[in-house]
């Protein structure tokens, strides 16, 4: 199992995945995070739909040399130096393990910017 847990400061974006092996055996995951920013759909004064766009920001590998334990838990984190404008944003943490990938995703909104 896992979670995504962040918190944005001004300098940047701080997240953690917290990977539990609940399993019997040794795993060595290996964790991608990502931070996209969403443009919502819109609609025009003229009535033409604007489609929701995703953009992304960043993408980062982090894998482990050592191997996680039965019934322990190991902390993935990462900084994300960047200002972020006001707007919607989503931060998502993909887990390969050697089963199915466990997929996180936590979106926030932004007012103002981080850097002020």
């Amino acid at each position: 199992s896992a979670d995504l847990v962040y918190t944005v400061k001004e300098d940047g974006v701080y997240a953690d995945i917290i990977f539990e092996n609940t399993g019997n055996y040794h795993l060595l995951p290996k964790i991608t995070f990502g931070l996209n920013r969403i443009t919502p759909q819109q609609v025009t004064d003229e009535g033409l739909i604007i489609p929701e766009k995703v953009e992304s920001l960043i993408q980062e590998e982090i894998s482990s040399t050592n191997p996680v334990l039965p019934g322990t838990k190991r902390i993935f984190s990462i900084f994300i130096p960047v200002v972020l404008e006001e707007g919607q944003y989503e931060l998502l943490a993909r887990c390969d393990y050697g089963k199915a990938p466990i997929v996180l995703r936590k979106s926030f909104q932004m007012e103002g910017r981080n850097g002020e």
